[in-house]
């Protein structure tokens, strides 16, 4: 996401870019978050620090730009956060809007993702898992 917020700088220079992070502690952290936690309590959590940074509280209007997942994210931030900043545009690219067809395939080497992906394939169809998947 870094390399997306320094071609936005580049190409519109004076372009002020918010990254989302659910979890600031490091990049894995704020990965295994959006695997593992309750996406409800992260748009909760980030409404409620988009709604105290100064630039964006005195923007008129925010663009919002997301990928895959990430798109999802920044519509639920759209419609829940009312009382955050007006929202003029929300581009997604590649995000399941329609609810998806199958699960990602993952590297042999990425075992964050295979525990996950192991983990909704097992238990698909329980309550719980809904609450902490967030894609």
């Amino acid at each position: 996401m870094q390399s997306i917020s320094t071609l936005a700088t580049d190409i519109h220079p004076g372009t002020y870019v918010y990254a989302i992070a659910v979890n600031d502690e490091s990049s894995n952290a704020d990965r295994q978050a959006s695997f593992l936690g309750d996406v409800n309590e992260q748009v909760e959590q980030v409404c409620e620090a988009i709604k105290t940074d100064e630039r964006l509280r005195r923007a008129p209007a925010v663009d919002a730009v997301g990928f895959s997942q990430g798109g999802l994210f920044l519509r639920g931030l759209v419609e829940r956060c009312a009382d955050g900043p007006a929202v003029r545009s929300l581009v997604t690219f590649g995000s399941p809007h329609n609810g998806v067809a199958e699960l990602k395939s993952c590297e042999v080497t990425d075992w964050l993702c295979r525990s996950a992906m192991g983990l909704v394939h097992g238990n698909r169809w329980r309550d719980w898992v809904p609450r902490i998947v967030s894609s």
